[in-house]
């Protein structure tokens, strides 16, 4: 009588109810007072103690709340999954559906059949933990999921934890899952099965853990219970992309192994334009990961930010922030422990130990509440990844703030600024003997993206010829050249600062044919182009390795390539 006069007393346009928490059972008549709740979109009530009687007189009461989208009946007695279908076949709006911690066994199967059957709406989120699914009538409860899997378009979580299914029904349920292309946050935990980082469910029995029976199977942080759901744990949908002769060796397949399986599944790569690319959903914090490029060694990217390989020990005899169960292998080495990677490469036809020297790693950032869970990645289908669509709201990429295109970053603008740049360097007057010759400019030419990005943060503007009224320059200045060298300790005992001057006006002096240069690169010694980059760093290799000659180590450099390097 309270509830129902308390229902009574609100007003029409209310659009939340919760009363959890009380004791319903004892009269339906509360029941009847929803019908004047016609805006009503959220309705709690969760351990009232509500019955099947209960229920149904509930959900037929509400059929003119045409707004309703999220329904919480969890933590009561409910065992009736039919009484739900003519509330499911009315409400296309319905968004969520909360019935966890019921009596659903064998009448299961009656409200997954109505709301695949029924409900032609929008279903996101779906919760039936801590009901008795695999006691009673398993196998067709197993059968509806199987087919909710393959039919729903739209449902995007589903919980099924503690749910008493054993390995056998967990088998069925995974084999279902596989094909299903819309849940992005899965929970199973308290069942014979786990769900890994890529999103497959993987059964198996509750005293053993994940990966027993496979000596190379991945057991991270990640597959501890309920630590794999993107939505929940705020996991984000994360871009990778490989550059050849920028991120790596030139290549026609490149791989990705990353830490989110403890390095066990090569991700191919998806070629976009002159790029690689795949995506991947990543847990918030450091993601790690590897390239394999063709059959050159697996290493890191070149162009993002590398982790110590002492770190990545520590952590993996520590098991913090890493895997118990992975296929990254510490082995003492000549100079001391070294990790190696159980990859197989192209053409083999088994596994085989890698050294991995580098690895390169990422922050990921928790993705906000707000944000879809992804937009590329496709669950389930590994290495494969949604095309991109035009963003529709403003984004400061497609603004006029965007950071601008850079030539360099394609293969034939860059080999051409290669040849240019290297023309006009004279390195060959360095450079008497010719094998010598050809040999540092290949080396050049590999690392000429790096060299590039280095002299671009050291450009500065020539302020002299602006004071003079002359065209605007940049280049690189003797107050960034001794940034430089003080940055990357090279002034000191093997190199005063007099002869790090001395080094500069050399790379600076201006070629004989200067003229023909446009009057903004005529900056008569003061700056250094990026032409001028290349003989500068070459001459500081060359010093350098004279001075380590003069203290015998003149062995090792028995050539000018061997300085350079």
């Amino acid at each position: 009588t309270g509830a129902r006069q308390l229902l009574e007393a609100l007003p029409a346009e209310l659009e939340c109810v919760d009363l959890s928490q009380n004791d319903l059972s004892n009269d339906v008549g509360w029941c009847l007072a929803f019908r004047h709740l016609t805006k009503l979109n959220s309705l709690t009530l969760s351990d009232c103690q509500l019955a099947d009687n209960a229920c149904v007189e509930l959900l037929n009461n509400l059929i003119r709340c045409k707004s309703l989208t999220r329904i919480d009946l969890s933590r009561n007695v409910i065992s009736s999954g039919s009484a739900f279908q003519p509330l499911l076949k009315r409400f296309s709006q319905l968004e969520e559906l909360d019935v966890h911690w019921n009596h659903f066994g064998g009448e299961a199967s009656a409200l997954l059949q109505g709301i695949i059957e029924c409900h032609h709406g929008g279903l996101r989120s779906l919760n039936l933990s801590w009901n008795p699914l695999g006691k009673f009538c398993a196998e067709e409860n197993c059968h509806q999921l199987v087919r909710l899997f393959r039919e729903t378009k739209t449902l995007r979580h589903l919980d099924l934890s503690r749910c008493d299914l054993t390995m056998a029904h967990c088998k069925i349920l995974a084999e279902g899952l596989e094909d299903n292309r819309t849940i992005v946050g899965l929970h199973v935990s308290g069942n014979e099965a786990h769900v890994d980082a890529q999103g497959f469910m993987v059964p198996r029995k509750n005293n053993s853990p994940p990966g027993e029976g496979d000596p190379h199977a991945t057991m991270s942080l990640a597959d501890d219970e309920d630590s794999c759901c993107w939505v929940c744990q705020r996991w984000r949908e994360t871009k990778l992309r490989y550059t050849p002769g920028i991120s790596g060796p030139d290549a026609s397949d490149v791989w990705a192994y990353t830490s989110i399986d403890g390095f066990t599944k090569p991700i191919r790569m998806q070629r976009q334009g002159e790029d690689f690319v795949t995506y991947v959903m990543a847990a918030p914090g450091p993601l790690r990961f590897v390239f394999q490029a063709d059959r050159h060694p697996i290493a890191c990217s070149r162009t993002a930010p590398q982790v110590e390989l002492r770190d990545m020990i520590a952590a993996l005899r520590g098991g913090v922030g890493c895997y118990q169960r992975t296929n990254l292998v510490p082995e003492d080495g000549d100079n001391g422990v070294v990790l190696k990677l159980r990859a197989k490469q192209p053409d083999d036809e088994a596994d085989r130990l890698v050294e991995v020297i580098s690895f390169s790693t990422i922050m990921v950032v928790e993705r906000p509440e707000d944000e879809s869970v992804c937009d590329h990645y496709i669950p389930r289908k590994l290495g494969e990844f949604k095309p991109s669509v035009e963003p529709k709201d403003w984004s400061l990429e497609c603004s006029l703030f965007a950071p601008h295109w850079e030539p360099l970053s394609g293969k034939q603008f860059r080999e051409r600024c290669f040849e240019v740049d290297w023309h006009n360097s004279h390195l060959t007057s360095l450079l008497p003997e010719e094998g010598e010759t050809i040999a540092i400019r290949d080396l050049l030419r590999e690392h000429y993206a790096e060299m590039k990005v280095l002299f671009s943060s050291l450009c500065s503007v020539d302020w002299f010829a602006l004071q003079r009224g002359r065209p605007l320059s940049f280049g690189m200045g003797l107050y960034q050249y001794t940034h430089m060298l003080v940055q990357h300790n090279l002034v000191g005992q093997d190199l005063s600062l007099e002869e790090a001057d001395a080094i500069f006006v050399a790379a600076g002096l201006p070629a004989k044919d200067t003229s023909k240069y446009l009057e903004a690169y005529r900056t008569e010694g003061r700056l250094i182009h990026r032409h001028g980059f290349f003989g500068l760093l070459v001459r500081l290799a060359i010093r350098f390795a004279r001075g380590n000659s003069g203290r015998g180590l003149k062995g090792r450099f028995n050539n000018k390539t061997e300085q350079v390097k």
